[in-house]
């Protein structure tokens, strides 16, 4: 979730809020790791339409700029140890 916060500018407990939506709608999926939580795109099998929502959600986010900026502070993001 700290990178989460930390791309989006977002407070924890708001990341936390979406991100628990989010796992109720079938559209993420949560592992534990000790104290990390990893999340990641829903399996296929967990909900018969996430795989229809996330594919929309991409096409229409794909050249969305907020999105664009998002992606290259995630990637900066990601090589903090």
């Amino acid at each position: 979730m700290c990178q989460i916060q930390a791309v989006l500018g977002l407070a924890p407990s708001t990341v936390s809020k979406h991100l628990a939506i989010l796992r109720s709608a079938g559209l993420v999926d949560d592992r534990r790791d000790g104290k990390w939580i990893h999340y990641g795109l829903a399996a296929a099998g967990r909900n018969a339409h996430a795989a229809g929502v996330l594919a929309l959600l991409r096409g229409a986010l794909d050249r969305d700029p907020r999105i664009v900026e998002d992606r290259k502070r995630l990637r900066r993001v990601v090589r903090i140890p």
